[in-house]
This record gives structure tokens, C-alpha cells and sequence, in this order.
């Protein structure tokens, strides 16, 4: 009776086991996370203050966690504009973007991260690793959008209104992988890099 009482217990303990192991691989269940490296580079662009990151990011349901593991910014500004060149509060934000009929735009922004006080003309700065998390990306057609960060500075550069001056860096590949429409931008982004991203 002991005997079969024990075999009675394994069986009921590897019932349940196997039970676990389909509800864990049933269909409706969220797609298990694998970090893809990313680049997002802009500074090949004419953009007056431009960056480059490196990391990875994963999609956690509604969110998308992107690690920046190494990075810098730089100010094309001319050296002789002195101090109406020097850029401060340096910030950066990462969100996706999405083609529109004018071009693109930027959805879902991560709050922005100080990563320098102060940029030079002609300053090329490295930045520290980093955290960002976008939120709200469920339901949005992830295959067809990509990762895109934001640069913003406070400027009085001549010509333009003094406050926060904004650019841009976007990846070459979708969220999800490559398609016939990421293909297309990466020659557009080498063509007018401002006008795609």
C-alpha cells in the first residue's frame, strides 16, 4: 500500500509538471525575450549636434528595455562662433519612430537622461552606460517601426531661437527584424538623413 501510495504521488507530481510545461508553451502566452544589439547613429547627418549609441534592446510587452552600453555625442559646430556655439543641458531620449506621409516621426519617448552639462563646438563627448525603458508599445505595429533616439540641447546658436534644439538618430533595421521597408531607408537615410529621420 505504502508503495503504491508513493507511485501515486510521483505520477500526480509529473501530472503536474507536464501541465506547467503546456500552459508555459500554450499560444497566448507572451513571446519569451532575446536582447538584439542596435546602433543608432547620426552622425554622417548635417545635424548641428549628433550621437551615436550602441547596446541592446529586448520588447517586454508593453514595454521595450534598451541598454546603451557605449555611446558618445558631438557639436558640429564652427569653433569660431565661441561661446554662441557651446550647447548645455545635453539630455537624450529613445522611443520609435514611424513613416508618415510628410516623412517620419517620433512615438512613445522614454523620459530624457542628462548625460552632459556642457558641449563645446566641435566637442565630442563620450556618455556613461544607460537605462531606458519605452512604455505603450503594445498593439502597435512593431515590425513596421524602429528604434530612434533623441537628442536635445539648450542652444543660443545665431539665426535660431535660443532654447532646446532637437535631432535625431534612427536604427537601419524594424524592431522585429529587417523588411523590404527598412531596406528602403537605409538608402534614404544615406541620401537626406534629416528628412527620414
Amino acid at each position: 500500500m505504502k508503495h503504491a501510495l508513493i507511485l501515486l504521488a510521483r505520477i500526480a507530481s509529473t501530472g503536474a509538471l507536464t501541465c506547467s510545461l503546456l500552459l508555459a508553451q500554450s499560444p497566448n502566452a507572451p513571446p519569451q525575450s532575446v536582447p538584439r544589439p542596435f546602433v543608432l547613429d547620426s552622425t554622417a547627418s548635417r545635424y548641428p549636434f549628433a550621437l551615436r549609441l550602441l547596446g541592446t534592446f529586448d520588447v517586454r510587452g508593453d514595454e521595450i528595455l534598451v541598454r546603451v552600453t557605449e555611446g558618445y555625442v558631438v557639436s558640429a559646430i564652427p569653433a569660431d562662433l565661441g561661446a554662441e556655439g557651446v550647447a548645455s543641458e545635453v539630455q537624450i531620449a529613445v522611443g520609435i519612430g514611424r513613416a508618415i506621409d510628410s516623412g517620419w516621426r517620433i512615438e512613445v519617448v522614454s523620459p530624457p537622461q542628462e548625460v552632459a552639462s556642457v558641449l563645446k563646438p566641435r566637442e565630442k563627448r563620450s556618455i556613461p552606460p544607460l537605462q531606458f525603458t519605452i512604455t505603450g508599445v503594445a498593439g502597435r505595429p512593431l515590425e513596421e517601426q524602429w528604434l530612434s533616439a533623441q537628442l536635445r540641447v539648450r542652444q543660443t546658436l545665431p539665426g535660431i531661437p535660443a532654447g532646446f534644439l532637437a535631432s535625431y538618430a534612427c536604427a537601419e533595421e524594424n524592431i522585429l527584424g529587417p523588411t523590404a521597408g527598412s531596406l528602403r531607408r537605409v538608402g534614404e537615410l544615406r541620401k537626406n538623413y534629416s528628412h527620414v529621420c
